[in-house]
């Protein structure tokens, strides 16, 4: 959808993206283990002014996962991670690692403060596609420096 400059995901599709995301994740580890989910960041469009593609999938996870397990304290949050650029230099994975070392970054507030949403937390991150796994990689590896307790990559597509 992002690419055709669709309208926002409607609930039916985030529904029909998130149950076998939220299936999948059952396989790998309890929902009852996942604390927070953050977001990959994307490029904000300025004819849409709401979060597309990992955000409102994170969000959805987030109502699925407290659904499924009766519970309130799963959060998603849009603000942890940031984008600070967009370069493309290339598609190989070691130039797409190169791109998001340098367009990735977390929040200044997250590294100010004493990291309570990061820290000791279990973290799914979400990214919207996998290509080469660079992107959510970095992105990981941004959180892993705030001490998580696990942070765990779940994608809703890969690339062929």
């Amino acid at each position: 959808k992002r690419w055709d400059h669709e309208p926002k995901l409607t609930e039916e599709e985030k529904t029909k993206i998130c149950n076998p995301m939220c299936n999948k994740l059952e396989t790998v580890v309890s929902l009852d283990k996942i604390e927070i989910i953050v977001p990959v960041p994307n490029d904000p469009i300025s004819q849409y002014p709401e979060p597309r593609c990992a955000p409102p999938i994170a969000a959805k996870l987030a109502a699925i996962i407290c659904e499924r397990g009766n519970r309130k304290n799963c959060n998603s949050y849009n603000d942890i991670l940031v984008k600070k650029t967009k370069q493309d230099t290339g598609n190989d994975r070691d130039a797409r690692r190169k791109d998001a070392e340098k367009n990735f970054d977390i929040a200044e507030y997250i590294k100010t403060a004493e990291n309570s949403r990061i820290k000791d937390q279990t973290v799914l991150l979400i990214d919207d596609v996998r290509t080469t796994g660079a992107t959510s990689e970095v992105c990981a590896k941004l959180l892993a420096y705030f001490k998580p307790k696990q942070v765990i990559i779940l994608c809703a597509a890969q690339t062929q």
